[in-house]
């Protein structure tokens, strides 16, 4: 079925994606704005000498921010492609030294590592999204692998926030597909081929439906955010506050105030949590 996990379809394409994955943080303010609070989280939770895992590490935009932090970090991806670019990213950046090894996996088997052997796991650029009905799955493998206590870092593609900054292509969807197509994508969150960008199904969350998957798993969520929320508004408008020396560091305080707004979290590309795995050991440890 067409809304099911196909491991070797998903890799395809980000095999096919390639550099692309790593310039995509810098296509538009929106993107810039969101790696920025991406960043951020990084900033706030991982520590010098933490053992981080990175799940879904692609070509190494998180890891040479990790290494900056003093993380040593264990790559993961399950696009071969995406391993070599992180390689060559990587060591341009002089980073290399802190990437403890590269590991071809996938997030819904993390098997090759122990229960509780890393301080950190990160799993940006949403591979929750793109495992639709075996997240649960991904999920309690995430929080397997981080110590008791330790901090599981994540986002994931946002529903509604996706509508908002891409309300053209719906109108577009629309006018040559169905209404129908639409309203199914707001009511399920699953957006199905060929109508996702890469070609591949993947699940846009609510902020509510990401809270309960977090609770299902006994974890608590420590922060939580939209990934962007003013930049996603007029591209022009949003252009000239990043291209003035003097309002740009305004506009990114507003909009750090804006993503972590109650109201505004469901608003963005995505969504960003920071969460606590709890003491208690996981039933499968005990």
């Amino acid at each position: 079925m067409d809304d099911q996990y196909d491991r070797e379809r998903v890799a395809a394409s980000f095999n096919v994606y390639g550099e692309r994955e790593w310039e995509r943080h810098e296509d538009s303010v929106a993107a810039r704005v969101s790696f920025l609070n991406h960043q951020a989280f990084l900033g706030d939770r991982v520590h010098s000498a933490d053992r981080v895992l990175e799940v879904g590490a692609g070509p190494g935009r998180f890891t040479i921010e990790l290494a900056k932090l003093g993380a040593i970090v264990t790559a993961v991806d399950i696009s071969p492609v995406q391993l070599e670019l992180h390689e060559s990213h990587v060591g341009a950046a002089g980073a290399e030294a802190s990437v403890e090894r590269r590991v071809f996996a996938d997030v819904v088997d993390l098997s090759a590592f122990d229960s509780s052997s890393f301080d950190a796991v990160v799993c940006f650029g949403a591979p929750l999204s793109f495992v639709m009905e075996r997240v649960d799955g991904a999920f309690a493998e995430l929080v397997r692998v981080v110590r008791p206590r330790g901090v599981i870092l994540l986002s994931v593609a946002s529903r509604f926030g996706t509508m908002r900054a891409f309300l053209p292509a719906v109108h577009e969807e629309i006018v040559q597909d169905s209404i129908e197509w639409t309203e199914a994508v707001i009511a399920t969150g699953d957006l199905t081929s060929p109508h996702a960008s890469l070609g591949v199904p993947m699940h846009l969350f609510t902020w509510e439906e990401l809270r309960r998957l977090i609770a299902r798993h006994r974890c608590e969520v420590l922060d939580a955010a939209a990934a962007n929320f003013l930049s996603t508004a007029d591209p022009a408008t949003c252009q000239s506050f990043a291209d003035d020396e003097r309002l740009w560091p305004r506009f990114l305080e507003w909009e750090r105030a804006a993503c972590r707004e109650r109201g505004a979290i469901d608003g963005g590309t995505a969504i960003v949590a920071a969460v606590r795995r709890q003491e208690r050991p996981l039933r499968s440890e005990e």
